[in-house]
């Protein structure tokens, strides 16, 4: 799958599934490899705006419910959604440049969406794309910034929390939220 994987993440969308199909003709209906398949052509279509891509999300939870990559999947299809033809390919090149481990250009691709879109969740998106690449002064940026969205701006002080260690952010959170979906999250800080 590795194979598989490189071609569609360097934008060799037919020859992935040439490579796709070639390595699952032969494998038994049920086997890891052949569910596993199911992921790999769910990315195919999300990337290339095929609407089958909703059944193979499907076929995803269905046949990887305890992978994380039905996880994945999942947040790439309601990530995606909310976005035009256009933005779509903008956010799979950037995901593709993340996979690629090109984080900056990922999270410089994320930070255009959303100046052009005020979707907020790319930029919460950025930020955490941004710390897995260890841009940690980026990631502090992006997560210390105001959000529209309640939710999403206390999901920004979590990670603002995380970054910087700082169970002060915590405990102040805590004590005017303590029945937010976060609060088990922030407690981990203070025990930390």
């Amino acid at each position: 799958f590795e194979i598989i994987r490189y071609l569609m993440l360097t934008g060799d969308f037919q020859m992935s599934r040439n490579r796709l199909e070639e390595l699952l003709r032969n494998e038994e209906q049920g086997s890891d490899s052949y569910k596993m398949g199911f992921y790999y052509s769910f990315l195919l279509a999300m990337m290339q705006s095929d609407p089958v891509a909703d059944s193979l999300l499907g076929e995803v939870l269905i046949n990887l419910p305890e992978n994380e990559k039905a996880n994945d999947a999942l947040n790439l299809f309601i990530v995606s959604s909310l976005l035009s033809s256009s933005e779509k390919e903008q956010f799979f090149h950037a995901y593709r440049r993340m996979q690629l481990f090109r984080q900056e250009e990922a999270v410089d691709t994320l930070m255009a969406l959303y100046e052009a879109t005020k979707n907020e969740e790319m930029l919460i998106l950025a930020g955490e794309w941004a710390q897995m690449g260890n841009m940690i002064s980026t990631a502090e940026s992006i997560f210390s910034r105001e959000f529209e969205n309640s939710i999403l701006q206390d999901y920004a002080l979590l990670k603002q929390a995380e970054l910087e260690g700082n169970k002060n952010t915590a405990r102040i959170f805590l004590q005017e939220n303590p029945q937010s979906v976060f609060s088990p999250a922030f407690r981990r800080l203070l025990g930390n």
